[in-house]
């Protein structure tokens, strides 16, 4: 019996393990033909060839003969490879034929669509590793798309690449990145450009208006006209018709120093030619200690005497209304005091007459300026002369720096006032003979103040800083002179040129006459006297500033 049961079981177990074998290879098998047919579909939906799937008997076991796919016998000793899934589809290729069409912050890109693409989007960067990317466009099945961003405007360099996706959105290769500079509308141009200090380390830039089409400004400071600048100041307003600057001790600007402004609009990446370009100073730090003394300075071309104005005046009917100009002024440096090329010297007189003042002279009553065409007036209540000298200029004709030492009576405290009249004429040649001359007036103030005096330096220079190259004021102010109009707390009509000869009166702030001290005087005022060119006795607006000296 048990016996019997060994048999039974056994030849079941044997039965059952070869049926339960068949059932197992019939349903590999039958999963098998479900992943080839569902493969062979996958291909025709792709547009592929079907790949062959077959399998060795050899190599399946109980499955019978080798076949092909579709289940087709291979032929007798054929090769018949394994099965291995379905082949990848390969990658769209990149979109060919890309060309920009460039516009004013946008422009439209267009392609030739490549085999296999259906859709695409482009992406514009800011570099042509594609790295910063500023834009992506959504997908599209356009062969053409316009960029539709704040981030891409006028004047920018851009970098583009289009992508393919097939009709799956797998995607495609990239093209090559192409780059494009958007056109640029220019913004306008700033005329009139005016400084201010504000201390020995910050300055006000202002303009009249603001630039159309500007969408910002940039105010470069450069050490001397022409000059790369140095320092450069960025205002993101629109609108803005000036700004601020402080820190430019740390910039590389000194106390006392001269510079130049360039006020530039920009519009995105666009700039203009910029603006007039205008001097600037900084003031010297207010000396320690209370002031010796305070006093109103001025400087006037009250135009030669032996001319008539432009409403036809002699000199005798324009004195009235040239000490009207001069009124309120302690000192006074003239110039074209006698008649043109000789030296008269009848403006001296007749002015100090009519203003109240009186010239400055020697002990034995020689005026100093030894009736040359400039000269120098006086409260005699509040001044008094000690020595004073005419020095003949270089490289001019009859031209000379007359150079005073006084003092001041109630305070006793010393100080140099010099004023002169360089060489006329507005060609670039006159500018060298006019050089010449400013580096002799450094040298004469420095031989004829070796206290170290307080200095307030006046006259005529024809010529302002930002005229010319090195020009005769700035050769001045490099030895340590500062212009009252640049640095003054205050200013009183700055904006008008000093010399109009009796046409319109230009604000472009151009001083020919200058105020200039050292830095043992503050500067709290410069005004230009201005009015209607028509009616002025002079073809130049006399200057004055309002000045405090410290002790020597």
């Amino acid at each position: 019996m048990t016996g019997a049961r060994d048999r039974r079981s056994h030849g079941g177990g044997d039965n059952a393990g070869h049926g339960g074998g068949q059932q197992g290879g019939r349903a590999i098998q039958a999963g098998r033909m479900r992943r080839t047919a569902y493969a062979i579909a996958v291909a025709a939906a792709l547009g592929l060839p079907p790949m062959a799937h077959a399998t060795a008997a050899s190599d399946q076991p109980g499955l019978g003969a080798a076949t092909q796919a579709g289940g087709a016998p291979a032929a007798a000793g054929a090769s018949v490879p394994r099965a291995v899934g379905v082949a990848m589809a390969a990658a769209v290729p990149a979109p060919k034929g890309v060309k920009i069409h460039n516009n004013y912050g946008k422009f439209k890109v267009s392609w030739t669509k490549p085999a296999g693409g259906v859709y695409f989007r482009l992406a514009v960067a800011a570099d042509k590793a594609m790295k910063k990317v500023l834009y992506r466009s959504k997908i599209t099945k356009q062969t053409n798309a316009w960029t539709k961003s704040s981030r891409i405007v006028e004047g920018g360099t851009y970098w583009v690449q289009v992508q393919a996706f097939d009709k799956n959105h797998k995607a495609g290769k990239k093209s090559k990145p192409k780059s494009v500079t958007t056109k640029s509308k220019a913004p306008g141009h700033l005329d009139e450009v005016r400084t201010q200090a504000l201390s020995d380390s910050a300055l006000r830039v202002t303009w009249a208006a603001s630039a159309k089409l500007a969408t910002g400004y940039k105010v470069e400071l450069a050490h001397a006209l022409g000059a790369a600048p140095t320092f450069t100041h960025l205002v993101k307003n629109a609108k803005a018709a000036g700004t601020d600057i402080g820190g430019l001790g740390e910039a590389g600007f000194a106390p006392g120093s001269e510079f130049f402004v360039t006020a530039i609009p920009t519009r995105y990446f666009n700039r203009d030619g910029g603006s007039r370009t205008t001097a600037a100073g900084l003031p010297y730090p207010t000396p320690p200690g209370a002031p010796a003394f305070n006093a109103t300075v001025a400087s006037y071309n009250v135009y030669y005497s032996a001319a008539v104005d432009a409403a036809g005046r002699t000199w005798a009917q324009r004195i009235p209304a040239l000490a009207a100009r001069m009124a309120g002024a302690d000192i006074v440096g003239i110039q074209e005091a006698g008649g043109k090329g000789a030296a008269s010297g009848v403006a001296g007189p007749d002015l100090a007459e009519a203003t109240g003042l009186v010239r400055a002279s020697t002990g034995n009553g020689q005026p100093c300026s030894d009736n040359r065409a400039v000269d120098i007036l006086l409260n005699p209540a509040r001044f008094a002369v000690t020595t004073c000298a005419i020095d003949p200029l270089p490289a001019g004709d009859n031209r000379w720096l007359l150079t005073v030492q006084a003092r001041e009576l109630a305070s006793g405290a010393p100080f140099i006032v010099a004023t002169t009249h360089l060489l006329d004429g507005k060609a670039a040649a006159d500018d060298q003979p006019r050089r010449v001359q400013a580096t002799a007036i450094v040298g004469l103030l420095a031989a004829r103040n070796p206290e170290g005096l307080p200095v307030i330096f006046t006259g005529d220079l024809n010529s302002a800083e930002a005229t010319a190259v090195d020009a005769a004021p700035s050769i001045i102010a490099a030895a340590g002179y500062v212009g009252a109009d640049l640095v003054a707390r205050t200013l009183q009509g700055a904006q008008y040129n000093t010399s109009h000869g009796w046409t319109q009166a230009h604000q472009v702030a151009e001083h020919i006459d200058h105020i200039m001290t050292n830095a043992k005087v503050a500067v709290e005022t410069f005004g230009v006297h201005y009015g209607d060119p028509a009616g002025e006795p002079s073809d130049h607006f006399a200057i004055s500033a309002n000045l405090n000296v410290y002790p020597s």
